[in-house]
C-alpha cells in the first residue's frame, strides 16, 4: 500500500465534492471544501474520515433514505479506496439506529470502498439480523459484496475493534467462511485466509477441524488452507505439518546450517547454507524455514520465523540450498547491535542454531 498519510487530502476531498455534486446539485462543493480543508492533514487517517463524514453530513443536509440514495449514485465517480470508504463510515455513523436502510446501502457502498468497518457496529447492535445479511452476501455474484461478507466479520480485523464474541466462539462465521473456499475472486480468498488465520490465534484446533471436510485438490481451496494456517506453521503447531501434508517426523542425515561469517556489519547480507540427506525409504516432503533471533533493546532476543523452501526429496537424497538475510535499514523494524541467531525448523522441529554478531 502506498502512503497512507496522504489518503483524503485535498485532491480526494475533491474528487469527493465532486461526486456529491454530480448526483446532488444543491450540494455546495465550495463550502464543503473549505469546511474541511484546514488542519485536515494533520490528524490521524481514521479521525480524518470521520471529519469528512461530519462534514459530508452538514452540506448534504438530506433525509436519512435520500442521503443514503445521493452516497449510492456518488460511488462510480469516487477516486480512491478510502474516499469511497468515507460513504461507508457516512452509514455508520448516521445510520445505526436504522438497520433496515444502512445494510442495503452498505451492500451498495461497498463496491466503492470497502465497508468492512463500517458493518462492525451492526454486527455488535444487531448480531442476527446482520450476519443473516453477510450470508446471504457470500453468495452475491458481486465479489466486494462476498469479501465483506468474511472481512467484516473477521475477529481480529486491524484497525477496528474485537468481535470479542467471535474471538470466544467463531461458530456464527463457519456458514459464511464455507461458501467462500472456493472462491474464484482472488480478492475474496485472502479475507478469507485472513478472517481463518485470526480464528487460528485463538482457536486453532476449530481452524482444523473446519478445513478438514473441504476438498484440498481443489486449487482456490488449497490456496485458502495455506495462508489461513501461515501463523500456525510459524509456531510449529503439532496439527499443522501433517495437516498440510508434510512429513510429521521427517527422518534426515548430515544436517548442517553453516553461515559465511559470525560478524555481520549493517548493512550488509548474511549468507547461510543448508545442507541435508534423506534418511528414509522413500520421498519426503519438507518446509524449510529459518528462525533469525533478533536482538532487542532490553538485550534479549526476539525470534521471527521467515519462510525458505518447500521441497519433497527422495529416499538417500542430498540436498545443498543456499540463503541470505539482508541487514539493512527498514521502518518495519528497528535493529540494534549485539548477539543475534539463526536457527533451522524442518516441518515445526528446530536445530542447528548458529550465533552471529551484528555491528554497526
Amino acid at each position: 500500500m502506498s502512503d497512507i498519510s496522504r489518503f483524503l487530502d485535498h485532491h480526494d476531498q475533491t474528487s469527493l465534492a465532486s461526486a456529491l455534486k454530480k448526483v446532488h446539485p444543491s450540494f455546495d462543493a465550495s463550502a464543503f471544501l473549505a469546511d474541511i480543508t484546514p488542519g485536515l492533514m494533520n490528524i490521524p487517517l481514521k479521525e480524518r474520515m470521520r471529519k469528512t463524514t461530519h462534514c459530508v453530513h452538514q452540506h448534504l443536509s438530506l433525509p436519512l433514505d435520500l442521503a443514503f440514495m445521493a452516497l449510492i449514485n456518488a460511488g462510480p465517480h469516487i477516486s480512491g479506496d478510502f474516499t469511497g470508504m468515507v460513504l461507508s463510515d457516512y452509514v455508520e455513523v448516521y445510520g445505526l439506529e436504522h438497520p433496515d436502510l444502512s445494510l442495503p446501502a452498505l451492500k451498495e457502498l461497498t463496491q466503492y470502498g470497502s465497508a468492512e468497518f463500517a458493518i462492525r457496529p451492526f454486527i455488535k447492535r444487531y448480531p442476527n439480523e446482520t450476519m443473516a445479511f453477510l450470508l446471504d452476501l457470500s453468495l452475491d455474484d458481486n465479489h466486494h459484496c462476498r469479501r465483506l461478507a468474511s472481512e467484516g466479520t473477521r475477529p481480529r480485523l486491524p484497525w477496528s475493534f474485537h468481535l470479542k464474541d467471535f474471538i470466544k466462539d467463531p461458530s456464527p462465521c463457519w456458514p459464511l467462511l464455507s461458501n467462500l473456499m472456493q472462491d474464484d475472486s482472488l480478492y475474496v480468498r485472502k479475507s478469507v485466509a485472513n478472517h481463518l488465520n485470526d480464528i487460528s490465534k485463538d482457536n486453532p484446533d476449530l481452524v482444523f477441524d473446519f478445513l478438514k471436510p473441504f476438498d484440498q485438490q481443489n486449487p482456490h481451496t488449497k490456496w485458502i488452507t495455506k495462508h489461513a494456517l501461515r501463523s500456525l506453521i510459524k509456531d510449529a503447531h503439532p496439527r499443522v505439518f501433517g495437516f498440510l501434508g508434510f512429513s510429521q517426523k521427517p527422518r534426515l542425515k548430515n544436517v548442517s546450517l553453516t553461515l559465511n561469517s559470525d560478524t555481520i556489519t549493517m548493512g550488509s547480507y548474511l549468507a547461510y547454507e543448508i545442507s541435508l540427506t534423506s534418511d528414509a525409504t522413500k520421498s519426503q516432503k519438507l518446509a524449510i524455514d529459518v528462525i533469525v533471533h533478533f536482538m532487542k533493546k532490553n538485550g534479549k532476543q526476539n525470534p521471527k520465523v521467515f519462510k525458505f523452501r518447500e521441497l519433497t526429496i527422495k529416499p538417500n537424497e542430498t540436498i545443498t540450498l543456499d540463503g541470505k538475510r539482508a541487514f539493512v535499514p527498514l521502518t518495519t523494524r528497528k535493529y540494534y547491535a549485539g548477539d543475534h541467531a539463526i536457527e533451522l525448523m524442518i516441518n515445526g522441529q528446530k536445530s542447528h542454531k548458529q550465533a552471529f554478531n551484528l555491528i554497526f
